[in-house]
């Protein structure tokens, strides 16, 4: 068996302990004789021996009781084929204490536990840096593994262990499991956590996956944890495997995904939210806590727990050290580190003025694309900004192009790429900043920019406008934690037409309302245009929709007659929520006003973004 298969195929041997798993041993010892009466010893003048104090997680000398994270769960199994009857996700806090004279550990709950001594060790030393512990009474059986070493991981941890206790009662065909995943171990000091600058830490992970219907499966794969301590945000990508307990086989693939996103806290500890992707599709979601060990925050340790409210439940652990190798990415729009690729939406309108035709001003259509994702912003180590529009290279805004930096606005004037049709035609881009130094709203993960084009002949004006959105978006699964509503508040910009057919700017406010509890949402935009100087009220448009799986389902706005679903982007609304707990909004949208398809129709074409209240 491989090492990196060690984790889980222990809880699959005890999981199904009652088909075959541990004994008690046999035989009875004879009485020892009694010692010999101890011969006095002189007097010592020498200096006492010091009291030993631990300083290594797997090589402990002296008593001690540790403060853990945790986090449990209840399954009922057959151990026929392991099938789940039922599932639950359990709110212990698992206690641990070494007892240097026996060896051993005492693990409990509420003052409630057990003790495993070196007399009831099943395994040590096949596997470095894991010890597995074993007792039985009657028709229940307990089994504690204790790892320093993480599977990925080239040598064994210092300041932070992972557990997991395990207690099984058989009754007949079916076992009611009590499983507990932990970490415990030196914790850093909060002043030895960094409160600038990027970091990365290697981790194993790994848990038990329940899901009533099916057999029950251990996980386990590695990772990156990546930190900006500047934003406090961090962040795991990563796929897992699944060992399915009955077979004793491994699943995986790259739908086996593990996202993990959260917070450094006030107090440097790491809080957060996890989703997992089974092979079912299954979005199975929870709370991560987490904190730093050794003396200089050399290593890390995390709980984490969660399930899908319909029969499917999942709690583990990871453990990590600190990767002077890999480079943690960029976390926050502002704090870009490196060359950076991020996605988003589009919302566009185009229009024509062509004086040899009556009326001249054949329209200015809106559309709005749910391709997810349309576009594809990457910053380049050098301050080059590459816009890609459909997997079009469509501008490439180089630093020197800045003429303007005032107001919400980084403004550009740069020419088009071969993707607009003809190369090197003067083109605009606006690009809304992110952070404090934007008067309007401040945003950290997500923005947006607008390209302006105006192509003008003897006869006609073509007038072009991109409202193009990116930034690190909420992992899908990541919402279904929140129950509750919120609102979110912010602004929006745009562009429409006046009665001449000119392109003239829309601004206004945005709002959402968010229920979570029934993943719902509505919102309204409050628009007016500027029309040379005189101020157009365009009025208030509402819309609603649905969340699937903590995504946003796009909205239609209303219109007096049904719309076709072939013209129906013309009058949506795409909202997006960004940041490890979907703090923010960004939502392109198109609004039709006036007939679909007809000559002088118009739209308002632009975006919404609205920060969480």
């Amino acid at each position: 068996m491989k090492y990196d298969n060690l984790l889980a195929a222990s809880l699959a041997a005890a999981l199904v302990a009652a088909c075959g798993g541990g004994s008690s041993g046999g035989g009875i010892s004879s009485t020892p004789p009694p010692p010999a009466a101890p011969t006095p010893s002189p007097t010592s003048t020498s200096a006492p021996t010091p009291t030993p104090t631990n300083s290594n997680v797997g090589n402990l000398v002296a008593d001690e009781a540790f403060s853990t994270l945790s986090s449990g769960s209840d399954i009922s199994l057959s151990v026929i084929d392991a099938e789940v009857g039922g599932a639950s996700v359990e709110d212990r806090k698992v206690a641990i204490s070494y007892d240097a004279s026996t060896d051993g550990y005492t693990v409990s709950l509420g003052g409630q536990g057990s003790t495993f001594t070196s007399a009831g060790i099943i395994e040590q030393g096949e596997y470095p840096g894991t010890t597995r512990y074993y007792t039985e009474s009657g028709n229940s059986s307990e089994f504690l593994t204790i790892s320093t070493r993480g599977y990925s991981q080239n040598s064994a941890n210092q300041y932070v262990a992972l557990g997991y206790w395990q207690r099984n009662v058989l009754n007949g065909v079916q076992q009611e499991t009590e499983f507990d995943t932990f970490v415990f171990g030196f914790p850093a000091s909060s002043s030895a956590v960094p409160v600038s600058g990027l970091g990365s830490y290697t981790i194993d992970i790994f848990g038990a996956l329940s899901v009533v219907g099916t057999e029950a499966r251990a996980l386990s794969g590695s990772g990156l944890l990546e930190l900006d301590f500047g934003t406090g945000a961090w962040r795991v990508r990563t796929t897992l495997g699944e060992f399915p307990l009955a077979d004793y086989g491994y699943l995986s693939g790259g739908s086996l995904k593990f996202n993990a996103d959260g917070f450094v806290t006030s107090n440097r500890r790491l809080d957060g939210i996890f989703t997992y992707t089974n092979l079912d599709g299954d979005f199975v979601s929870g709370d991560v806590s987490g904190q730093f060990y050794g003396p200089a925050a050399q290593e890390v340790g995390a709980a984490f727990s969660g399930g899908t409210g319909t029969g499917a439940v999942l709690n583990g652990a990871f453990t990590g050290k600190r990767d002077n190798q890999s480079r943690a990415g960029t976390l926050a729009l502002t704090n870009i580190q490196g060359d950076t690729v991020v996605s988003g939406y589009l919302a566009e309108a185009l229009g024509t003025i062509q004086d040899d035709l009556t009326p001249a001003f054949r329209g200015f259509y809106g559309n709005t694309y749910t391709e997810r994702p349309f576009t594809r912003i990457h910053f380049q180590q050098d301050g080059t900004i590459n816009v890609q529009l459909d997997g079009a290279l469509v501008a490439s805004i180089e630093p020197g192009e800045l003429v303007s930096s005032d107001g919400a606005y980084d403004v550009y004037e740069t020419t088009t790429t071969s993707a607009f049709g003809t190369a090197g035609l003067p083109l605009t881009a606006r690009i809304f900043k992110p952070g404090t130094a934007n008067p309007e709203v401040q945003l950290t993960y997500s923005s947006f920019g607008i390209l302006e084009q105006e192509i003008s002949g003897s006869d006609y004006l073509q007038q072009v406008r991109r409202y193009f959105t990116y930034g690190f978006d909420t992992p899908e699964g990541h919402m279904n934690v929140r129950s509750g509503s919120a609102s979110y508040s912010g602004i929006a910009v745009g562009t429409t037409t006046n009665s001449s057919g000119l392109a003239i700017d829309v601004d206004g406010t945005s709002s959402f309302v968010v229920n979570f509890s029934s993943d719902s949402y509505s919102g309204m935009l409050d628009l007016q245009a500027d029309d040379g100087g005189t101020i157009v009220d365009l009025g208030t448009f509402e819309f609603a929709s649905t969340i699937t799986n903590g995504i946003m389902d796009a909205a239609n706005f209303d219109y007096p007659t049904a719309l076709s679903a072939s013209v129906q982007s013309l009058n949506t609304i795409i909202p997006v929520f960004y940041g490890p707990d979907g703090s923010e909004i960004v939502a392109p949208f198109s609004i039709l006003r006036g007939p679909p398809n007809a000559i002088g129709t118009t739209t308002i074409t632009g975006v919404a973004v609205a920060i969480e209240d």
